[in-house]
């Protein structure tokens, strides 16, 4: 979904890559309320951003779920090759202008009605296209499901439009409760409504129903709970201050973005849409997971880290240890996802979806290599140089765009290539984090290195255990002997050989549920 797209920008984008100056802090415009940095202030906009990302995570388990059991995967591709279109036009239309209001400091009325206007008059003609061109992109692809998905989906680009000033104005001032609760809201109301059309035999209607609530009925309600809600108006100069760092962050933000959408077209063209519907449904179930730790930190660390950023001596010390608390949570879930690939598809999506097994381990890879480069993206656009993630991301490109073009591609080349775009570019953003911050190879990775071995380990004895217990075991208690016994090794595990991020992790747990006694 479009709120789970990465948030990069950086105001001095125009300079070139040479390394920002720092400059005086301005005091915030009038009509504005200076936002909250402080300590407890960042942990309630952490704990409100995980809590939404928790729950727009379970509603899209549970909704996945309904789907994997209702739905053919050739409906599933169908609905998914329309998604991955619409989201491309979701780029210019609600990222455009968002970072940009954020970071800017003095950002004004007129700032925000420009944004709102140009970006409301995007959606209403991408929308307008997206009809007119539907049955062309329908016999491109071969499948005249795609062609009826995507007129109906796109629908969801003029609610983007809506609520893009609206975000940008709740991020810039903290306000994460309001966020969390409109987008919780809308979201539950579009996945149950989803479900109820796939339970009655919508088939491919279900998941097009749910893209088009989860993002209209959120701008509704944000719309309404918002007090300084924009107008319609144009400034020629508020549109040049906020367009060139827009467009900086654009097309960072595009190679991100445009990726995973054109590998999954690529998928549908080349291997049909049934494959297209296993690809997706170990994409949704992996990453559901994962933008659970991105989003919310995101949120939060970027217009953070852009306060950070104008003393970049905090930046660098913050970096390694932010760094090495989120790989040690989020390193096992996905290493012990991955070992329990088998057992999850089966019990949780059923049988007919094993052939997706190998695509979700591989993603699982990706996942853990995608939690180390987010610092690095969120560094470099604090320090104001959003375009420096480009040379990984074109690397990546690269790689994506060659898959198709081996004679022999199939479902686990497609599979290989996804991970090893991440695995190049992975090195070729230490490095441009270096340049621009002067941080270390050595001192971005710290620790890191031993977390990972920790997790594999833990993965290891998963997989030994999996395969000493009995056949006739049933799928749900295997799954969840499995499931305790890898927590328990990886706890022991980690107090072993990284006590002190262990402890760490325990006085973060313990600040969270007691902060408000």
């Amino acid at each position: 979904m479009t709120d789970t797209s990465l948030r990069m920008g950086g105001a001095a984008a125009a300079r070139g890559w040479r390394k920002p100056r720092t400059r005086p802090a301005a005091a915030p415009p009038a009509g504005t309320t200076a936002p909250r940095t402080d300590r407890r202030g960042t942990a309630a906009s952490m704990a409100w951003t995980v809590l939404e990302s928790g729950g727009m995570t379970a509603v899209s388990l549970v909704t996945l779920v309904v789907f994997a059991h209702q739905l053919a995967p050739a409906e599933l591709g169908s609905a998914a090759l329309a998604f991955s279109l619409v989201s491309l036009l979701t780029l210019p239309v609600e990222m455009l202008f968002q970072d940009a209001l954020v970071q800017r400091r003095d950002a004004g009325t007129r700032h925000f009605d420009t944004a709102f206007t140009v970006s409301l008059g995007l959606g209403v003609g991408l929308c307008a296209l997206c009809w007119l061109c539907a049955d062309l992109v329908g016999a491109a692809v071969g499948d005249p499901q795609a062609a009826a998905a995507l007129g109906w989906m796109s629908l969801s680009l003029p609610a983007s439009g809506l609520a893009g000033a609206l975000i940008a104005r709740n991020r810039r001032e903290f306000r994460f409760r309001d966020l969390a609760v409109c987008s919780f809201a809308g979201r539950f109301v579009g996945g149950a409504t989803a479900v109820a059309i796939a339970l009655f035999g919508g088939g491919m209607w279900a998941p097009v129903a749910q893209q088009v609530l989860a993002v209209a009925l959120p701008a509704v309600l944000l719309w309404a709970a918002t007090p300084e809600r924009p107008r319609f108006g144009f400034g020629r100069q508020e549109f040049r201050d906020l367009f060139g760092y827009g467009l900086s962050a654009l097309g960072t933000n595009a190679v991100i973005m445009v990726m995973p959408r054109l590998f999954m077209l690529q998928v549908g063209v080349v291997l049909g849409t049934h494959a297209a519907g296993y690809f997706n449904l170990a994409f949704r179930a992996v990453d559901v997971l994962r933008d659970v730790a991105t989003t919310a930190i995101w949120r939060v660390v970027f217009p953070l880290f852009s306060r950070l950023g104008e003393a970049p001596r905090v930046l660098r010390r913050a970096f390694a240890g932010a760094a090495e608390t989120t790989c040690a949570i989020g390193f096992p879930i996905f290493a012990g996802l991955a070992a329990v690939a088998p057992e999850v598809v089966a019990v949780v999506f059923g049988p007919k979806w094993l052939e997706a097994t190998p695509v979700v381990v591989a993603l699982c890879g990706v996942a853990m290599i995608h939690l180390v480069r987010l610092y690095a993206w969120a560094a470099v656009s604090a320090l104001g140089r959003p375009l420096y993630p480009l040379p990984g991301q074109f690397v990546e490109a690269a790689v994506v765009l060659a898959w198709p073009l081996l004679g022999a591609a199939s479902a686990g080349v497609a599979a290989a290539a996804w991970v090893l775009r991440s695995l190049l570019a992975w090195p070729v953003d230490a490095w441009m984090l270096r340049r621009a911050s002067g941080l270390g190879i050595k001192t971005q990775n710290r620790g890191l290195p031993s977390i990972a071995l920790v997790a594999g380990a833990m993965a290891g004895a998963v997989v030994a255990l999996g395969a000493m217990l009995p056949a006739s075991l049933p799928g749900p208690v295997r799954l969840a002997v499995l499931v305790a016994f890898g927590a328990a090794v990886y706890a022991a595990l980690l107090a072993l050989a990284r006590r002190d991020v262990a402890r760490r992790l325990v006085s973060m747990v313990g600040s969270v549920v007691f902060r408000g006694r």
